[in-house]
């Protein structure tokens, strides 16, 4: 049998199988979704150092931010965030296909972006036009307006703005129960590189764990079939703390029995362990 959420391998023959990961990190998954969801849907700001939150959610984006199934939502989220910034709350759909290339149909994007209520579409006769919504232009002009307008900023932004559109998809993954279920999510695909990676960093500071080696995440990611050459990618992110995919989950590498051994930052830790006494409040 194989888990309907991550694709691990177990004997015997549930076809409703979850596996014990699974169920422990959708506990996570879906309490930061709540609180997220409470972020962006009130009237205060984007800003990290008042939602920590927020932090966590960007630094995800070096998991997502190339990949082929979940990057053209950090650029629908770029795409939003550079319009906001320039007062253009109108994109027709030539703008687009102009500004993000991409084989895949816009319907299920469009979607999910509609959903969280960044965006509304009007269908013309000819094309559809994307509407900014109030919302959206203010959580992004409050968040760029009191600082210097600089492109890693506007990055930053896109980030969180594009981990909090990712969390709301997990949020569904979270709820999976049968492989059944996995038609009622965008494009009819589970992100699952981005759930498995992400179940691996977050339940190992989740748990209390400071450090974890390059053979642990390999073996865990491995086991539910994410390729070679993706965890390759992801261990050199890791390892090169790249700003440009905006890494800071990892403020430290050293050897440790001949292989890299990973330090979380101090704020992953930090949120992880609030986010564990959410989920045991919760639990109660």
């Amino acid at each position: 049998m194989r888990c309907a959420r991550c694709g691990l391998l177990r004997r015997g023959s549930d076809e409703n199988f979850v596996c014990e990961d699974c169920l422990e990190f959708s506990e996570v998954v879906i309490a930061a979704h709540d609180e997220a969801r409470t972020i962006f849907e009130g009237k205060g700001s984007l800003d990290p150092s008042v939602h920590p939150l927020l932090e966590l959610l960007a630094d995800t984006s070096f998991i997502t931010s190339t990949n082929p199934h979940t990057a053209i939502y950090y650029k629908m989220c770029s795409l939003i965030v550079d319009s906001a910034s320039r007062d253009l709350l109108e994109i027709s759909e030539t703008t687009l296909n102009r500004k993000i290339r991409t084989t895949r149909i816009w319907a299920p994007v469009l979607k999910v972006f509609e959903d969280l209520g960044f965006i509304e579409v009007d269908y013309g006769e000819f094309e559809r036009t994307i509407n900014l919504t109030d919302n959206a232009a203010r959580l992004a002009r409050g968040f760029l307006s009191d600082r210097p307008l600089t492109e890693q900023l506007t990055e930053r932004l896109s980030h969180i703005y594009g981990g909090y559109v990712l969390l709301s998809i997990l949020s569904e993954v979270a709820k999976i129960t049968s492989h059944e279920d996995i038609a009622n999510l965008p494009y009819m695909q589970r992100p699952r590189t981005l759930w498995t990676v992400l179940m691996f960093l977050w339940l190992t500071a989740f748990r209390g764990e400071v450090q974890f080696l390059e053979g642990e995440l390999q073996q865990f990611i491995g086991r539910r079939g994410i390729s070679s050459p993706s965890t390759r990618r992801f261990i050199w992110a890791l390892q090169a703390m790249d700003g440009r995919v905006v890494q800071k989950m990892v403020k430290d590498i050293t050897f440790a029995d001949g292989e890299r051994q990973f330090t979380f930052n101090d704020n992953v830790i930090r949120e992880l362990e609030r986010l564990r006494d959410v989920v045991r409040e919760r639990q109660r």
